[in-house]
């Protein structure tokens, strides 16, 4: 069950739910916390740019993030905020904000 925005608001107060930095209060909808993208975003390879390449997860220091961000291609989001994606494009991107949730909580 979606908590109330009073029941967020308490989370928040008790530091059960940790979001830093924390919300405006304009960011906490009826049963909803809205969260802000973060400028930098990492298109990952595409299927020709990894083709031929061995990839073992298993290898010492594997990191997917490593590849991707090494093979991939980061894009910082315009000052208006926009970023159009295409039809059937993949793109990883992270929140401004830290959150950790209590086992409580989903």
């Amino acid at each position: 069950m979606p908590l109330s925005n009073i029941e967020i608001s308490a989370e928040l107060d008790a530091k059960r739910l940790v979001i830093d930095p924390l919300p405006n209060k304009d960011q906490i909808g009826p049963s909803s916390l809205d969260l802000r993208l973060h400028p930098e975003l990492i298109l990952p390879p595409s299927q020709d740019a990894v083709s031929g390449i061995n990839i073992d997860p298993s290898a010492p220091g594997f990191s997917v993030m490593r590849l991707i961000r090494r093979l991939g291609k980061t894009e910082t989001l315009p000052p208006n905020g926009h970023y159009q994606l295409t039809p059937k494009q993949f793109l990883l991107g992270k929140t401004l904000e830290y959150i950790e949730l209590p086992n409580h909580l989903s």
